[in-house]
């Protein structure tokens, strides 16, 4: 069976995944993501879950493509609010705004009890950012580009090892990962409590 090709803006993404037991990726569209996590080793089972069922289905068409329907679920919810959502230990959303990001998290108080997150806006980073930082989670790693915008990683705010970036750099995405803001471009490093360190 051939391998899943990722985009650049994906495979940056797909990238920060650490191995994990489950990973739901919210907002899946085509669900290449998952499928690439799946084939790769990173998880053993993946969510994908959209709000709408057109995107849903091609999601499934590709797990059909591959061979991997048997080790996905899918889910037809608005971000995480669908049931044993809390089933995934990494959340990936990729592809939305800075505020839709925002709302999604904020509907899921759950996600502060250790969920990493790897987040990918399309736009409104630093309200996305500073949403991050005011509810305890602390970016990890971020490549950026000369936009400064990219994709991040966050987490709950528990303390976890800081993954080293690669000097990816890629345009228009910015990654957020894991806890505390360790490198967002020339930022300031925050620990839990927020203050700086």
């Amino acid at each position: 069976m051939d391998h899943i090709r990722l985009s650049p803006r994906l495979q940056m993404v797909a990238d920060f995944v650490p191995p994990c037991a489950c990973a739901a990726d919210i907002g899946t569209d085509h669900g290449y993501l998952p499928v690439w996590l799946l084939q790769n080793g990173i998880a053993e089972t993946a969510i994908a879950a959209d709000i709408h069922a057109g995107p849903l289905a091609n999601a499934r068409q590709s797990a059909d493509d591959y061979d991997l329907t048997e080790r996905f679920r899918f889910v037809l919810a608005d971000g995480l609010q669908f049931p044993d959502a809390q089933d995934a230990d990494i959340i990936t959303v990729a592809g939305m705004g800075g505020e839709t990001i925002c709302a999604i998290m904020a509907a899921a108080p759950w996600l502060q009890e250790g969920r990493r997150l790897i987040l990918q806006p399309q736009s409104k980073v630093a309200e996305l950012t500073d949403w991050l930082w005011r509810s305890g989670f602390t970016i990890e790693d971020v490549p950026v580009d000369e936009d400064d915008l990219g994709a991040f990683s966050a987490d709950d705010g528990d303390e976890v090892p800081v993954v080293e970036g690669e000097g990816q750099i890629v345009e228009g995405d910015l990654l957020i990962h894991g806890t505390g803001i360790e490198d967002l471009g020339h930022m300031a490093h925050f620990k839990h409590d927020g203050s700086l360190l």
